[in-house]
């Protein structure tokens, strides 16, 4: 288990530093107010600027405690990755344990993510020094990455559930829960029956009334089952999605239309269902960066040993990488991406560099910077 030690970005331009166990849910509780005596309260909507994982909370929580006491301009030279410029801001040498354990952090991938952590060794290699040594070392992952030995019970990802049915709406589900620990994700996957889809609304209800995964309680996956069976009861998720996408071929519109439809077939509101659905996306800038909607379109449209291909006429090369910060860590410590904010508009400015790899089809290299993080491999990153 990591501790998280992370710096926001507040409505009112100011800066939170803390720490945790658990990235992601102390996001949404920032987010969402749940802690009215935080600082970050009256000071919503919040955005992450840093995050570096501690072997234990001590550690954290003495490197939060210090950054605290750091001006704004060297908490910023420290967001910027400029250590010599927080070196001369320091006030005393205590600057360089910190400095080493967030660097250490930093170059081994050490970011927070809903997809699984990993035991798997890491390997060096001599640092790329160019785009095209870059796309190499990711051509050869891609090629490696792409056989059904990746995602099996020593591998764990949740598509591996999904790939038992190969159906769009279990898919979908799949994807929803696949934030967490990995194993614990599969667990809750595989406690499903998905057969409830054709049931009644009682039923679902019944069938579902003890499961619960972290902070979706058993209504809100009730919820969300009878909300599917309802949508496939009218039409499918592919053609509603189509019906938003193909107006612009805009994935994000496409998305959009799915979560309104899923909103308004089945009305049910609470903290954890609208996380777990996401809300309505009309910017780039400081949105969610839609992480497992982006990734279910990745299962629905490519196909290869990974990818199920369950979709057509979806253009691969519309899709936008479902960036968890696995992924930003790396393509950031790779230069493919210079954007400071974990948002959607870092994942639209990585999916465009990713296109100057292979231009109809960018999201061949998702997977493989995914498990270049999960796996803490360096490939000569500095």
């Amino acid at each position: 288990m990591g501790f998280w030690l992370y710096i926001l970005k507040c409505a009112d331009n100011s800066y939170y530093v803390g720490h945790t166990d658990n990235l992601e849910k102390r996001m949404m509780q920032h987010n969402y107010g749940e802690i009215p005596s935080c600082y970050t309260y009256m000071r919503r909507p919040v955005m992450l600027l840093f995050s570096s994982e501690f072997p234990t909370r001590e550690e954290a929580l003495a490197s939060e405690q210090q950054i605290k006491g750091w001006s704004r301009k060297k908490k910023e030279a420290m967001i910027r990755g400029n250590w010599e410029e927080v070196s001369k801001l320091a006030k005393s040498k205590k600057v360089n344990s910190v400095r080493t354990e967030l660097v250490e952090g930093l170059v081994h991938g050490s970011t927070s993510s809903p997809r699984a952590e990993s035991n798997s060794p890491r390997t060096e290699s001599n640092s790329p020094r160019t785009e095209t040594e870059i796309k190499k070392l990711l051509d050869i992952e891609v090629e490696k990455r792409n056989c059904e030995g990746e995602v099996c019970l020593e591998r764990l990802d949740p598509i591996m559930v999904a790939h038992r049915y190969k159906d769009p709406t279990i898919s979908l589900i799949c994807a929803f829960f696949a934030y967490g620990n990995v194993k614990q994700i599969v667990k809750f996957l595989d406690s499903l029956d998905f057969s409830l889809l054709q049931k009644s609304d009682e039923e679902i209800k019944e069938g579902l009334k003890n499961h619960y995964y972290r902070f979706q309680k058993s209504e809100d996956v009730a919820a969300l089952f009878i909300a599917l069976k309802r949508l496939n009861e009218k039409s499918t998720l592919e053609e509603v999605f189509k019906r938003g996408y193909l107006k612009n071929r805009s994935t994000v519109d496409g998305i959009n239309e799915l979560i309104k439809t899923l909103q308004e077939i089945y009305p049910h509101k609470t903290m954890g269902y609208n996380f777990l659905i996401s809300q309505v996306t009309t910017k780039t800038k400081g949105a969610g960066a839609l992480k497992r909607w982006m990734m279910y379109l990745r299962w629905m449209v490519r196909e290869d040993n990974i990818d199920m291909g369950l979709w057509s006429g979806v253009d691969r090369s519309d899709l936008i990488i479902p960036l968890d910060t696995h992924t930003f860590n790396v393509s950031k410590k790779l230069g493919l991406l210079s954007r400071k904010s974990y948002d959607l508009e870092a994942a639209i400015e990585l999916t465009s560099k990713l296109k100057e790899f292979d231009k109809n089809d960018p999201l061949k290299y998702d997977f493989a910077l995914y498990r270049i993080g999960q796996e803490k491999l360096s490939l000569g990153m500095s």
